[in-house]
């Protein structure tokens, strides 16, 4: 977004007032920050917010602050609360000191390794903040992975795209829809019992995803973009098949929300900006040769 504009984006919100995803949220739901636009995506929405009324509730934070608290204290009961908050706290400087041991690792790594890891450190964040619900930033996520394939030359086995087959997305015709409801099924449970006749329509691969993998020495990230999104990306090679099911993050395959420490130690500012930056190339002389910038987003 401009410098300025009079409009901001949470995550610009965020660095202002010094809140996280969640506390914008709430304060939208208390009436103190109202949405005066919505930007739409193609993953979602984005709220934009007038400057002037950000910057009007700077003196109230420490007041609103204390009433968020108040409000976690009678959900989770004080002792419980507080505690809670200090572990957040503890958590986040651990977390901040990682950061900037791996920040201080790229220093050592030779370009474009480091430009790749970089990007995989703030997508492996993107991917959090997007699961808490800012949706919308997939399409930054999108936007920097598809200019990764077309760098992918450069980077050798550092960086893999597979293939990950999946099934097919099955379109009950009329007269299987009445036989369904016939039967007491749901359009689902239908199409997993008796998959559909010949009328019905099939959109292969619906299911399908490609798996990128960023690894260097140590440092390993994994993402997951839908076929239907992505296909187009690759004009002259075809990514192999993978063997096996996606590869997970913890107990997920497509990666977790941020937790409370996390969005201390890397602000949703932090991710946008750092990712945007590696969206926009340098030429040697450090002229921008982007022309435009990046498609994503427009008002960020």
């Amino acid at each position: 977004m401009r410098e300025d504009s009079t409009l901001l984006t949470p995550a610009q919100v965020g660095q202002l007032l010094k809140i996280a995803p969640d506390q914008l949220k709430w304060l939208n739901r208390r009436g103190w920050l109202e949405a005066a636009q919505v930007v739409r995506y193609r993953n979602g929405e984005m709220s934009l917010f007038e400057r002037e009324k950000v910057l009007s509730l700077i003196p109230q934070m420490p007041n609103l602050r204390r009433a968020w608290m108040a409000e976690e204290n009678q959900r989770y009961g004080g002792s419980t609360a507080a505690r809670k908050r200090e572990e957040d706290r503890r958590q986040a400087e651990g977390l901040k000191n990682r950061k900037q041991r791996f920040l201080a690792d790229l220093t050592e790594i030779p370009e474009p390794f480091s430009h790749l890891l970089k990007a995989g450190f703030y997508l492996y964040h993107l991917n959090h903040y997007a699961k808490r619900g800012e949706t919308y930033l997939y399409d930054l996520k999108e936007q920097v992975l598809r200019l990764l394939v077309g760098e992918r030359e450069s980077f050798g086995p550092s960086l893999k795209v597979l293939f990950v087959p999946g099934s097919e997305r099955v379109r009950l015709c009329s007269r299987c829809q009445e036989r369904a409801d016939r039967l007491g099924k749901s359009r689902p449970e239908y199409i997993r019992l008796y998959g559909g006749c010949t009328q019905c329509s099939r959109d292969e691969n619906y299911y399908s995803l490609y798996e990128f993998i960023i690894s260097y020495e140590d440092y390993r990230f994994c993402f997951h973009v839908p076929f239907m999104t992505a296909r187009k990306w690759f004009k002259e090679w075809t990514p192999p098949a993978k063997e096996g099911r996606p590869e997970r993050e913890g107990f997920s395959v497509y990666g977790r929300p941020i937790f409370a420490a996390e969005t201390q130690a890397v602000e949703m500012i932090e991710v946008v900006e750092e990712l945007e930056a590696l969206t926009r190339p340098l030429d040697p002389e450090g002229e921008d040769r982007s022309g435009e910038g990046p498609d994503y987003p427009s008002a960020v």
